[in-house]
């Protein structure tokens, strides 16, 4: 694959080919939101990421499984939730993209229960592609900075 087709690849994961606003209506109109968002998260992400994916977090290591959990969490956790990218590097097999996040914290997500509360976001993800496929990937996300604004942690 290309450097161009890997950064398509990438791109396609942080925002989806039909768009947020069309996924985020998708959600809430389906009859089961939940189930809605696994089935979508697990035929989508299988497309572009590799069942023996390692996933490296602040929060640890993550095998595929865990992956998708963590998506489905979000997608749940967040309404009206959108990814932006900000900038993207490729080189090789990788490919580097900045992304920027923001959603309305509308169900419990890590123990945190709703807090309605709009939160804006970025992080940093490298992504090691093979014929067109994600095998590896390490994200720094604004963990801190999410939690801050949702009241968990406090500010200065």
């Amino acid at each position: 694959m290309s450097i161009e087709e890997n950064k398509a690849v990438v791109r396609s994961y942080i925002v989806p080919p039909q768009g947020f606003e069309k996924l985020n209506r998708q959600i809430q109109n389906a009859p089961d939101p939940a189930a809605f968002i696994e089935k979508d998260s697990r035929e989508f992400l299988g497309t572009l990421f590799s069942p023996d994916l390692v996933f490296h977090s602040t929060q640890g290591d993550m095998s595929y499984e865990d992956f998708i959990q963590g998506n489905i969490m979000i997608l749940t956790a967040f309404k009206d939730i959108s990814y932006a990218v900000e900038d993207m590097i490729a080189e090789g097999d990788k490919v580097v993209v900045r992304y920027s996040f923001r959603g309305i914290h509308h169900a419990t997500m890590m123990g945190v229960p709703p807090t309605k509360k709009e939160i804006k976001g970025s992080g940093i993800m490298i992504c090691k592609l093979t014929g067109g496929i994600i095998i590896e990937a390490w994200v720094i996300a604004d963990i801190f900075g999410m939690m801050q604004q949702l009241g968990v942690i406090p500010e200065h």
